[in-house]
């Protein structure tokens, strides 16, 4: 088995999940994302976002 096939599957796993944000399932959903987007504090969205690159470097690091 090759030595980073355990953190491709992390990455991999962790993509899916974000995607579910990016690319909805229903005009419901993607109306809802939107207005979220729209109308959530800058300092909140960019906090999100931060934290989800910092995890995925600490899945690279393990």
């Amino acid at each position: 088995m090759n030595r980073s096939s355990p953190i491709i599957k992390r990455l991999r796993a962790r993509s899916r999940k974000m995607a579910a944000v990016f690319f909805p399932q229903s005009n419901f959903a993607f109306r809802l994302r939107n207005f979220i987007m729209r109308n959530m504090p800058k300092r909140l969205l960019g906090w999100n976002f931060s934290g989800a690159i910092k995890a995925e470097m600490k899945l690279l690091e393990k």
